[in-house]
């Protein structure tokens, strides 16, 4: 997907959680994914539906213009980089916190296979 230049960068937060993420709109437009976590039942239908939200995310993700924040739970974030790996992601630009610094910073993780 090209970037919408005049558009702010977004910045995809896995999970919607009770944290501050104020420190991460100086790099774009927060947009939470989901609040929702898996369900440990087969066949879920609540699991269908959070996959659901997730890929609507995934599909609009610009890797040259957006991030991803990962948050919450390790299950949706898992489900997040399986997501970017099925339309073919091997470079994903990610803000990771800093304890140290006590701020977000610009990471991109990339998988030449």
């Amino acid at each position: 997907m090209a970037a919408n230049l005049s558009a702010p960068p977004r910045i995809f937060v896995t999970q919607e959680r009770d944290l501050d993420f104020t420190p991460a709109e100086k790099f774009g437009e927060l947009v939470f994914m989901t609040s929702n976590d898996f369900w440990n039942i087969k066949k879920s239908k609540h699991n269908e539906q959070l996959i659901d939200e997730l890929n609507k995310h995934v599909k609009t993700f610009d890797q040259n213009h957006d991030y991803f924040l990962l948050a919450g739970s390790q299950l949706v974030t898992a489900a997040v980089f399986l997501l970017l790996g099925k339309y073919g992601y091997n470079r994903v630009p990610v803000l990771r916190w800093s304890n140290r610094d006590r701020m977000y910073e610009p990471v991109e993780i990339e998988i030449n296979i």
